[in-house]
């Protein structure tokens, strides 16, 4: 894979016929979307940041941690039963040949997002929003747990309704201690993202221990940062009618300009330890770890009758 300027598990998959990368990590096969791909470390699946994808990130997997890749396209009984365009069956070395160390830098462009003026965030930020993480400046009040049968689902138009009448003390409490225990402001303010950027870094090496004892490590390290934006784009609702033809005429609903921001954050880390014993031998154990964050601001201007 060196030879071939292969990085990471997802390039190892584009080598193969067949099989393809979209967004530079997600698997395709066939032509068929990462819904009906799986992919496999060791024989484990691989679980997805990503609620609404089926596939994991393959680029988490760094190429010298890399035994081989195999894509299967059919089915066979060791094989879990939950996918149909394809699956992705990598295998991680337990033990380091010689002592590796590779690093790299990856900057992007987004033309609709980077640098852009429209681009907008939340006034409330947490220290560690930059690893995908908060420290708890976005936690829900406590006011919203204590008056909650008040205000959830359906009830908070009853509380609202029955609060304007002299008598019910309890609604308007409700309503006074939840309005007031948000301290942050709905206002987005502006600002100007800059360029996509990734690091990612590989380590690894075999110790020697004497009488045929070794012991081998493995560390994968990466981080991601975009930013993307949907502006002067429209969100609209219809409700059907008929007119006195019978033919069907749609009723405007809502007529919306959008704008929405995001912000995606993603860490993630794979650590391989081996302890061989004799030739024959071997102790291993290996944890991948992912994390996304996201971090989206949207706003609506229009007709809403």
């Amino acid at each position: 894979m060196s030879k071939m300027g292969i990085s990471d598990a997802a390039q190892a998959v584009t080598q193969v016929t067949g099989a393809a990368i979209e967004d530079g990590k997600y698997l395709v096969v066939r032509g068929l979307g990462d819904r009906y791909s799986l992919s496999l470390l060791d024989g484990i699946i691989l679980p997805s940041i990503d609620p609404l994808r089926n596939s994991t990130s393959l680029d988490l997997i760094p190429a010298d941690m890399i035994d081989n890749v195999i894509i299967r396209k059919t089915y066979t009984a060791d094989l879990p039963g939950n996918f149909s365009g394809g699956l992705a069956e990598v295998s991680s070395k337990s033990m380091p040949d010689e002592f590796y160390l590779n690093a790299g830098i990856s900057l992007g462009y987004n033309t609709n997002a980077t640098f852009s003026d429209e681009f907008m965030r939340d006034q409330t930020r947490s220290d560690y929003d930059w690893l995908g993480y908060d420290d708890g400046s976005r936690a829900l009040p406590d006011e919203l747990r204590e008056y909650a049968s008040f205000i959830q689902s359906g009830d908070a138009i009853g509380t609202a309704t029955l609060g304007r009448q002299p008598g019910n003390v309890a609604e308007r409490e409700a309503i006074n201690a939840t309005s007031k225990a948000f301290e942050t402001s709905f206002v987005p303010e502006q600002v100007s993202p800059s360029l996509n950027q990734g690091v990612d870094i590989s380590f690894g090496d075999r110790f020697d221990l004497g009488n045929d004892k070794l012991f081998g490590l493995n560390v994968g390290l990466n981080y991601g940062r975009s930013f993307s934006q949907v502006a002067e784009g429209q969100f609209n609702t219809y409700t059907s009618n008929t007119n006195d033809l019978g033919n069907f005429v749609p009723n405007v609903g809502r007529l919306f300009d959008l704008n929405e921001s995001n912000e995606n954050v993603e860490t993630g880390g794979m650590l391989g330890l081996t302890f061989q014993f004799n030739p024959n031998n071997r102790f291993t154990l290996k944890n991948l770890y992912n994390h996304l964050g996201s971090y989206s601001t949207t706003s609506f201007s229009g007709v809403y009758p």
